[in-house]
């Protein structure tokens, strides 16, 4: 188990960067199991999600919709792999964020997020259109991303 504090940047992450919230604006974050506080992060405001969202435009657009298929998944894997080689301070922020035991977090939650990744990461190359038999020809399909969104979800775990 760690015995050292673990530095987290509590800033939003847009344009690959940690950026306060627009007006300084921020939530407080509690231990579950404890009550006690742990901190606050930054909460973003509606403008947060809009330059969110256009950095990640100008991303997809100029960078990501370019990068091969087999890259992406070579990207996936490299994701998954780190986190697996930080299981321990990804396990024990999980514990205390989440109220749950850290040999839970080491060794169920850390993990499934490292599978999950592996398993879209070969998926990555693997994502085809389909040619089809219509009457006088032929027609086929070309599956690609059609751009970026925002979206709220509720996640428990795994992370």
């Amino acid at each position: 188990m760690l015995t050292s504090l673990v530095p987290v940047p509590t800033g939003l992450f847009i344009d690959n960067k940690f950026v306060p919230a627009q007006n300084n604006a921020t939530i407080n974050v509690e231990n579950p199991a404890t009550r006690k506080g742990l901190g606050s992060i930054s909460l973003a405001q509606k403008a947060d999600v809009d330059k969110a969202v256009q950095a990640a435009k100008l991303a997809f657009e100029t960078t990501w919709n370019k990068v091969n298929p087999a890259k992406r998944g070579e990207l996936l894997i490299r994701l998954s792999q780190l986190i697996e080689r930080d299981v321990d301070e990804l396990a024990s922020l999980e514990a205390v964020d989440g109220g749950i035991l850290f040999n839970d977090a080491k060794n169920l939650h850390v993990p499934q997020v490292a599978e999950t990744l592996r398993y879209f990461a070969g998926w990555a190359d693997k994502v085809t259109g389909q040619t089809l038999e219509i009457p006088n020809g032929v027609a086929y399909t070309r599956r690609e991303p059609l751009g970026v969104c925002a979206a709220i979800i509720p996640w428990n775990a795994p992370l």
